[in-house]
């Protein structure tokens, strides 16, 4: 008799098992539809909250930069002669960031560059040999923009300005060799991107329209009173 019931009373403890764990799965007849509404709209966002949430890229802080430059002249040292020269350096700016996705900048830059030239004179014996030194310091202020998701590449739009000192040296077979150096002023504007490689570094890149007014490193009345460069530069950025 045990037997022949023994499958019955089987089912009967399974299924009397079972019923605790689906009422508490399925708990719907003693809430209201509103309650259970939003019972799974909060699991809902609950579960999605850590991949949605955008984490800020720009973070508010301080960062340094050291860069090689190019700079490629679009003017001539002197009026009616071609005395353009380009020169290559490195330039290093200092600059403060503010948290957002979009937000001001400030700080500071430091270029230093050199380029050297042969120049045509008015006559054949009159050739010269032309080296030029450039230091420029200053301030610059921009806005930046950045991607809502960390590590995301930073675009920057400013202007600069600041003091120029300019040496140059002349040499030539037939005059010998002169020199002049003079200090005057640069402005101008700059778009500089990063792409971050972690917390704290960064590839940077900018290119820069920079206008030097510094007529003063020689007496002469043909000196231009403006010159231009267009400055590339290309480096690596430290974050903290």
């Amino acid at each position: 008799m045990l037997k022949e019931k023994l499958p019955a009373i089987l089912i009967a403890a399974s299924a009397m098992l079972a019923i605790p764990s689906f009422a508490a799965n399925c708990n719907c007849g003693n809430e209201s539809e509103s309650v259970r509404s939003t019972r799974c709209s909060e699991s809902r966002r609950s579960a999605t909250h850590e991949f949605e949430e955008p984490v800020e890229n720009v973070a508010d802080s301080w960062e340094f930069s050291i860069q090689g430059a190019y700079l490629m002249a679009s003017d001539s040292l002197i009026r009616y002669y071609d005395w353009e020269v380009d020169m290559v350096g490195v330039t290093a700016n200092f600059m403060k960031s503010t948290p957002g996705t979009i937000g001001p900048e400030f700080g500071g830059m430091l270029t230093f560059a050199v380029g050297r030239a042969d120049v045509d004179g008015d006559y054949s014996w009159e050739d010269y040999e032309l080296t030029q030194y450039e230091f420029m310091v200053g301030g610059k202020v921009g806005v930046r923009f950045a991607g809502s998701r960390e590590y995301s590449p930073s675009l920057s739009l400013g202007v600069m300005f600041g003091l120029d000192y300019r040496y140059i040296k002349l040499l030539s077979d037939y005059d010998g060799s002169d020199d002049g150096s003079g200090i005057g002023f640069f402005y101008g504007v700059y778009a500089a991107g990063e792409v971050p490689l972690s917390d704290h570094v960064a590839l940077t890149a900018s290119v820069n329209c920079v206008c030097t007014q510094n007529d003063d490193w020689i007496e002469y009345e043909e000196l231009a009173e403006d010159v231009v460069y267009l400055m590339f530069t290309v480096g690596v950025a430290f974050r903290w």
